[in-house]
């Protein structure tokens, strides 16, 4: 399988996926210290 991989990012701020069809995982910890659970989900509509 072919596609994005985000692990411990708040990422995409500043791009819009969802209009992709490609698969996508996106990994994250609550404890990292690289991005809130809130962060984390504010974004979560940019993802396919």
């Amino acid at each position: 399988m072919k596609g994005p991989f985000l692990l411990g990012t708040s990422h995409p701020r500043d791009y819009n996926l969802s209009n992709r069809t490609v698969p996508t995982i996106k990994l994250y910890g609550e404890l990292d210290g690289l991005a809130s659970s809130l962060e984390v989900m504010e974004n979560k509509d940019k993802l396919p």
